[in-house]
């Protein structure tokens, strides 16, 4: 198979293989002549995303507002609401928390963990592969000092 400059390679899951999820599939040019209910649904959940990964700093009046049309909409276009695996509660995040890293959530797959739908978010990070190195050794020292048991 060649190299085709043009093709966009799908992102796959590191765990499964499966093909991951991107917030903005639906963007891509050939896929608004295929639109459907599950593309609706999907750009709402974006949206969603999108208007509450800064709640933080938003006032408890717009809080407020935003979940009231939040659960409006997810009635009016059936939206199953599925939660995005919480990157804090991570191992990862654990051992990597203070360290200098770029990191960006680039998709995601859906999968059920004790019963539950959860997003789980695939990770891309970036760092000087020098700085690479040194968070490896880092993370070998971290790992020694657990005690950890088969």
């Amino acid at each position: 198979m060649a190299f085709e400059p043009n093709e966009k390679p799908d992102l796959v899951s590191n765990k499964t293989g499966e093909k991951l999820s991107k917030f903005t599939d639906y963007l891509e040019e050939h896929h608004w002549n295929n639109f459907n209910k599950d593309d609706a649904q999907k750009i709402i959940r974006d949206v969603f995303y999108i208007l509450f990964q800064d709640s933080e700093n938003q006032t408890e009046e717009i809080k407020k507002y935003l979940e009231t049309k939040k659960k409006e909409l997810e009635i009016f276009f059936h939206v199953e609401e599925i939660p995005l695996m919480k990157l804090e509660s991570s191992l990862w995040h654990q051992f990597t928390k203070d360290e200098k890293l770029g990191q960006s959530v680039q998709g995601f797959r859906t999968a059920t963990v004790n019963g539950e739908k959860i997003n789980i978010p695939h990770l891309g990070f970036s760092a000087d592969l020098d700085y690479l190195d040194d968070l490896i050794n880092n993370v070998i020292k971290k790992a020694k000092q657990l005690n950890i048991e088969d």
